[in-house]
C-alpha cells in the first residue's frame, strides 16, 4: 500500500493483482529519482541506459552482484512497478542558429569559391542520413508522459 501511494503513476497499478516490493528497495528508488530527473530534462533514456546505471547504484550502494544480475526479467518489473514505457521521440526541439548560419555564409561562398566546387559537389549532412552519435529514435518515458519532444540531430561537422 506504501509503495501504491507513493507511485507517480496508478496507470499499471490497477491492473495489478498482486504488488510484490522489489528485492533492493533502496535501489529501486534511486533508479527511479534519477531517470524521473534525466526524463525531466526531456533526455532519451534506453534500455541499456538504464541497467548501466543500475548496476553503478548498485556499485555505490554496495550490492553485491550476486544479489541482482540486473536482468531482462529485473528490468521489465522495473518498468512494470513504475508505469514506465517505450515512446517515439517527435519533432525537432532545436532548429538552426539564424545568427550563427549568417555569419558563415560568407566564409562558405569563400570555400566554395577557392575550391571550385559545384552545387553537386555539395551536400547538407542533416540530410543524408550519416549522423555521428546520433540521439535514439523512442524513449522510456514515465507515466505522465504523453509525448518526447526530439532533438535537431548533430553530424560530424556540426
Amino acid at each position: 500500500m506504501k509503495f501504491a501511494s507513493q507511485s507517480v503513476t496508478t496507470e499499471k497499478l490497477a491492473s495489478r493483482q498482486t504488488l510484490k516490493k522489489p528485492k533492493l528497495e533502496q535501489l529501486d528508488s534511486v533508479l527511479f529519482k534519477w531517470f524521473s530527473a534525466v526524463r525531466s530534462e526531456g533526455k532519451p533514456v534506453t534500455g541499456p541506459m538504464i541497467v548501466e546505471k543500475a548496476k553503478k547504484f548498485g556499485q555505490d550502494l554496495g550490492v553485491a552482484e550476486s544479489e541482482c544480475n540486473y536482468s531482462d526479467g529485473w528490468f521489465r518489473n522495473f518498468k512494470f512497478r513504475h508505469g514506465i514505457r517505450r515512446l517515439d521521440v517527435t519533432g525537432e526541439t532545436f532548429s538552426a542558429n539564424q545568427n550563427s548560419a549568417e555569419k558563415y555564409k560568407d566564409e562558405f561562398e569563400k570555400i566554395v569559391a577557392d575550391n571550385d566546387l559545384t552545387p553537386e559537389q555539395i551536400y547538407n549532412a542533416d540530410e543524408t542520413g550519416l549522423l555521428w552519435r546520433c540521439l535514439p529514435t523512442s524513449t522510456l518515458a514515465g507515466g505522465g508522459e504523453k509525448a518526447a519532444k526530439g532533438f535537431k540531430k548533430k553530424t560530424k561537422t556540426d
